[in-house]
């Protein structure tokens, strides 16, 4: 798939072009997994010591002490939380970390007990609930359906050819007033509606009391973003538990190549789910809880509670542990790339590291103006609900770079879109923005995000 698109600003603006291949990978198959060496529930007894494996800075995993307070059963749908209290220095300070999700804890005997992944909102003691490592190994035998895009309806000849003739007849345009809402096959467009009907069945925002326990948050670190698209970001991430924090981009690519950092994934290792990397990156940070041939166990939580998705994974390395009395998080970035995140369950996430994930290639330069940069080079989660969001906020943040003026300005932009064996459709959009070019809420109106 490529889709080619041409903006033409009719003031000054700069013209926009913005290419975006797609190339998907089948995901992996299943592999068996040995059986670790596991506590059961039954076995659990209040005080029992042990310890727990994360990284606090840099690659490499540290211990931490660990004691059993209880187990509280009935915690989700089939699954109990085991309460643990831990003992570190960063952690006396911290409380709970965002990041430190699925840092594997252990009895004294080396026996897996379960993950790190729960705790409570401006808590002020080091107590945290952690996903039974048996809830998590029944996540490994769910089967992995061969597919790129799982879940996505194919697109049908007489849909493609009822678009081909609404849309791309010679001289047919819409007007500015239709451009305000754009139309695609009869219906308005809302190239954010799958990421809302996600987040609503998800519901992790409001999901739980105040009160009770929460996923500890996954710290998405954003680098090469402009703040006001950080908090964009924010907003339409927010109920997934995903938390903005202002990173860097490259710097994980530079020490991957200076041959510093971990190259696979490793109990109590940091993992990165890669949303947007190249120029302008996208990372949610984790740990791994315990690795079973080319299988991954990970969070103890959902990320998303996207089911089987085939999102770009990573090494990752450590900053810092800020922190916060609302919401410690743990500020990191990606390594190597490594592998595709298959499942995203309610006990944990499941990385394939013997996987490729497929990716969508995108470039936005942008020409007519002097700026220090003015092309930008990405690669994005390919992904139903994600893509169309994560585009934009790539798109958006090129133009906030370089044409920021806040001013009237009427727009024009063609699309093609070329499918394989098929004729290419095209696509004519125009209008009038009150505010400028740099609005997300008005870049929706391009319907290559629908």
């Amino acid at each position: 798939m490529h889709v080619t698109r041409s903006v033409r600003c009719r003031s000054w603006r700069p013209l926009v072009l913005l290419w975006a291949g797609l190339a998907l990978l089948a995901f992996g198959g299943a592999v068996a997994e040995p059986t670790p060496s596991i506590a059961r529930l039954a076995d659990l007894r209040p005080g029992m010591k042990g310890w727990g494996l994360t990284v606090f800075r840099g690659t490499e995993p540290e211990r931490f002490r660990v004691e059993i307070i209880d187990v509280l059963h009935g915690f989700l749908p089939g699954q109990d939380l085991v309460l643990v209290r831990t003992e570190h220095p960063v952690l006396e300070r911290a409380r709970v970390v965002a990041g430190m999700s699925g840092s594997p804890i252990y009895l004294d005997d080396g026996r897996l007990v379960g993950a790190y992944s729960y705790g409570w909102t401006f808590g002020r003691e080091p107590v945290a609930g952690a996903t039974p490592i048996e809830s998590m190994l029944a996540e490994l035998r769910r089967p992995v359906r061969i597919g790129p895009l799982p879940g996505a309806p194919p697109l049908g000849a007489p849909r493609a050819a009822e678009l081909h003739r609404a849309e791309a007849r010679p001289g047919r345009g819409t007007s500015p007033r239709r451009a305000a809402g754009p139309t695609y096959l009869g219906g308005p467009v809302d190239p954010l509606a799958p990421l809302r009907r996600l987040a609503e069945r998800y519901g992790r925002s409001g999901a739980r009391g105040w009160a009770g326990p929460r996923p500890a948050a996954t710290p998405l670190m954003l680098g090469g973003f402009d703040p006001a698209l950080v908090g964009w970001l924010g907003e339409q991430l927010a109920p997934f538990g995903l938390v903005p924090v202002q990173g860097g981009a490259s710097g994980g690519r530079r020490a991957a190549a200076s041959g510093r950092g971990a190259r696979d994934f490793v109990p109590g290792g940091a993992l990165a789910v890669q949303l947007v990397r190249g120029d302008v990156e996208a990372s949610g940070i984790g740990t791994v809880t315990s690795v079973h041939g080319r299988k991954v166990l990970a969070f103890g939580h959902p990320m998303m509670h996207a089911g089987q998705v085939g999102l770009p994974t990573a090494t990752a390395r450590v900053l810092h542990v800020l922190a916060s009395e609302a919401r410690s998080s743990k500020i990191g970035e990606a390594l190597r790339p490594r592998g595709q995140l298959v499942q995203d369950q309610q006990a944990a996430i499941v990385v394939d590291r013997g996987a490729t994930a497929p990716v969508i290639p995108m470039t936005v330069r942008v020409h007519g103006v002097q700026a220090p940069k003015t092309a930008w080079r990405v690669e994005l989660a390919a992904h139903r609900a994600l893509s169309p969001m994560l585009a934009l906020a790539v798109l958006a943040n090129a133009l906030q770079v370089t044409v920021a003026e806040q001013s009237d300005v009427t727009w024009r932009v063609e699309t093609v879109v070329r499918l394989h064996g098929r004729a290419p459709v095209r696509l004519t959009d125009e209008g009038w923005l009150p505010q400028g070019v740099v609005d997300p809420r008005a870049l929706m109106r391009l319907r290559l995000f629908a």
